[in-house]
């Protein structure tokens, strides 16, 4: 298999960075190019009498330095490029990963059991499940 593009999915609200890891390993020894790609909530759900467009910047303001740090941080000296997305993580993600063309998505898993799994869902399961790509899914370092 080779690899020219690989989308690394990362939560900026968790400090879990082990998918990150194994997506820089990949595009180092593949020279790879990687998009780097977060999901912000979608600011209707944050808006209360202020409008849409301000909710919106306002997120965009506050996430994006954080996904361009991030990517700096942990993908120094390779081809990265940075996407934010707004919305549901899951359905966002497998929409984002049925637009382009990667050779390889890269995420963690949160390990959520019971019911937070069923209330909260599982961000990688609907990747791994709807998109038709291959998927490395990461557990977090344990504490």
């Amino acid at each position: 298999m080779i690899l020219n593009k690989i989308l690394c999915a990362v939560d900026l609200t968790d400090q879990e960075t082990n998918a990150a890891e194994y997506a820089q390993m990949l595009a180092k020894v593949s020279n790879a190019e990687v998009e780097l790609v977060s999901v912000a909530p979608h600011p209707t759900y944050h808006i209360g009498v202020r409008t849409l467009y301000a909710a919106e910047e306002e997120i965009r303001e506050s996430y994006e330095p954080l996904l361009k740090e991030f990517a700096a941080k942990h993908f120094p000296g390779l081809r990265v490029k940075t996407t934010l997305l707004y919305g549901d993580p899951g359905m966002e993600l497998v929409g984002y990963c049925k637009k382009k063309e990667w050779d390889l998505v890269v995420m963690s898993t949160h390990s959520r059991h019971g019911l937070d799994r069923f209330l909260l869902g599982s961000v990688a399961q609907k990747v791994v499940h709807i998109v038709d790509l291959p998927v490395l899914t990461i557990r977090p370092k344990l504490a």
